[in-house]
């Protein structure tokens, strides 16, 4: 399988800024690890900020995670990713894992320039 699926863009590719984060009280996510899909392709990335490439257009991005060989909090969300922009999405898990996350955009900002 190619490694990047997103490959011979003919526009300037955008960012998604991603920040997957849980509530406190529930510290037994922090042994579980979150799987990223992006239009169907899966990335497995820790709880945290994580940047992904992604070419303009709608994208479909899910995140769940296992927890008791189930797919715990998930939430799914279509992004907007315009070409030369970085747009930030929040992902929170709630204190309950049999209840879906939240995902929303927060912001879409320009990059800057590059010299």
């Amino acid at each position: 399988m190619n490694p990047n699926p997103y490959t011979g863009w003919s526009a300037a590719p955008g960012v998604m800024d991603l920040n997957m984060t849980y509530v406190a009280l529930a510290y037994l996510n922090a042994i579980a690890t979150p799987r990223v899909t992006i239009d169907g392709y899966p990335h497995a990335r820790p709880w945290g900020r994580h940047l992904f490439e992604l070419p303009p257009g709608q994208h479909d991005v899910h995140v769940t995670f296992t927890y008791l060989f189930f797919d715990a909090c998930p939430a799914r969300i279509l992004v907007p990713i315009y070409p030369g922009h970085t747009t930030s999405v929040l992902y929170e898990a709630p204190y309950f894992r049999f209840i879906a996350g939240t995902m929303r955009v927060l912001r879409t900002v320009p990059n800057a320039p590059s010299y």
